[in-house]
């Protein structure tokens, strides 16, 4: 999968997601109100996003209700590998500046790969080299493609024991 970014006449930035030559899912960013709005097949949600913590942010996503379905924990200055944690499970990433910049999930206890994704369009190819991509929308992005990969896979039980890689 690609998140692409679209260039849109709103104030709202906009990303679409990827998955060879078909879109999957798009979302759109408020950064007044810090509401993305996100439609795919699994069906069009509202989600809030924001960090939590006093001393160490961590990027979050909740609901409409504001319940935290989702949040990142960075384990690197830069950014470029951490946690997240969605459901009470734990997932580690690792972002690679190859060519694609591309993203592997892993889950937590099994060391396995759940998914994997490009941000090439929408991280600069040097971003080890920034402050950190925890300053960027890659934190919201990262949590959008996990919320929409673990319900893909609940909506498709036949996939249950295959890696959610596209």
């Amino acid at each position: 999968m690609q998140w692409v970014k679209v260039q849109s006449n709103t104030p709202a930035e906009t990303f679409e997601l990827w998955s060879g030559d078909k879109k999957v899912a798009g979302a759109s960013f408020s950064n007044t109100s810090h509401i993305v709005r996100m439609a795919s097949a699994v069906g069009k949600r509202l989600f809030f996003y924001g960090n939590n913590g006093w001393l160490v942010q961590k990027p979050v996503i909740r609901n409409e209700y504001g319940i935290t379905l989702g949040k990142l924990e960075s384990a690197s200055e830069s950014g470029e590998k951490g946690y997240v944690e969605l459901d009470g499970k734990k997932y580690h990433y690792q972002l690679q500046a190859d060519d694609s910049i591309s993203l592997q999930l892993l889950d937590g206890e099994l060391n396995q790969s759940i998914t994997s994704c490009s941000f090439a369009s929408v991280l600069s190819k040097g971003f080890t080299k920034t402050k950190s991509l925890m300053n960027t929308r890659f934190p919201q992005l990262l949590l959008l493609l996990c919320w929409y990969s673990f319900n893909m896979h609940h909506h498709n039980p036949s996939q249950q024991h295959t890696p959610l890689t596209y």
